[in-house]
């Protein structure tokens, strides 16, 4: 028997080793031309650098996320193609360049050193799912835009603090070449593929910021607000969302809405009510 599994183990190194070792060099050779890329000063290999780091996605390959030298080396590249944290382009603008698109990824690798450069481009769509996956350090720049004076950024701040509230997997699948069965899946923690989800004390400043607007923002913002509070909100926030369902008076009219007109701020205290009934019900399910 003991014989029996010695050639099993022999058999396994011969045949499965060879190739696994191919793949870890060609990882290990891979990474070194994306940092070089990254390193290199020089716009077009910055931005090879960052076609190798990407999978079809768009976003790091999970492999690098967690890789000191990618992050510094991205880190590096957007120092050298944005050299202060100015805004690079306009939302109108047809053509990204290539500080667009590592600001797109910085939030994957959680680059922190990043942030300055994401709040001046915060009118950009891509530009916000990267701070929004940035973790805990993003959270006060991002309350201190929700409680400035620009409406604009206001609502970019709760659209913002709406992605950080949402309930992530905590494992996703993602696809991967094997060296031995070809294409192929594994399912990796969240936290490597760029996911992020606001927990513990992050968690309260956040409910508290946007409690405040929910009673007292503009009705724009106080939509947007509502939409992320749902995510926090409990029982003892029943009796505020349940008086905005059934008697906020802000209303929009037209003629191709459901019955002439509806009314935004109950729909969004509604949806929150929703939200805490489901979680209610996940924790304490009915009997059979």
């Amino acid at each position: 028997m003991r014989c029996h599994k010695i050639l099993v183990v022999i058999i396994w190194v011969y045949v499965f080793l060879p190739g696994i070792m191919v793949c870890s060099q060609e990882i290990v050779g891979k990474r070194v031309e994306i940092t070089n890329n990254l390193n290199s000063k020089n716009d077009d290999a910055i931005f090879k650098g960052y076609e190798l780091l990407v999978n079809n996605d768009g976003l790091v390959s999970p492999e690098y996320r967690n890789d000191v030298k990618i992050k510094n080396s991205l880190w590096n590249a957007l120092k050298f193609v944005v050299p202060e944290p100015i805004v690079i382009k306009s939302a109108e603008s047809e053509t990204n360049s290539t500080a667009d698109y590592l600001l797109y990824i910085v939030g994957d690798v959680k680059e922190t050193r990043a942030i300055p450069y994401l709040l001046k481009n915060i009118h950009i769509g891509g530009f916000r799912d990267s701070l929004a996956r940035m973790g805990d350090e993003a959270i006060p720049p991002v309350l201190g835009m929700l409680e400035s004076g620009d409406e604009t950024k206001k609502l970019y701040a709760a659209e913002i603090l709406q992605a950080m509230l949402e309930p992530k997997p905590k494992e996703i699948e993602v696809g991967y070449i094997d060296p031995v069965k070809g294409p192929s899946c594994k399912t990796i923690a969240n936290t490597s593929y760029g996911l992020y989800e606001a927990s513990g004390k992050a968690r309260e400043k956040i409910k508290l910021a946007l409690k405040k607007h929910v009673k007292e923002g503009s009705l724009k913002v106080k939509e947007s607000a509502l939409a992320a509070y749902k995510y926090v909100a409990d029982e003892e926030d029943v009796k505020l969302l349940n008086d905005m369902a059934q008697n906020d008076t802000y209303r929009i009219r037209g003629a191709r809405l459901k019955n002439g007109e509806r009314y935004p701020l109950r729909e969004e205290a509604q949806k929150a009510l929703d939200y805490i009934k489901e979680k209610k019900s996940a924790i304490y399910p009915l009997p059979k």
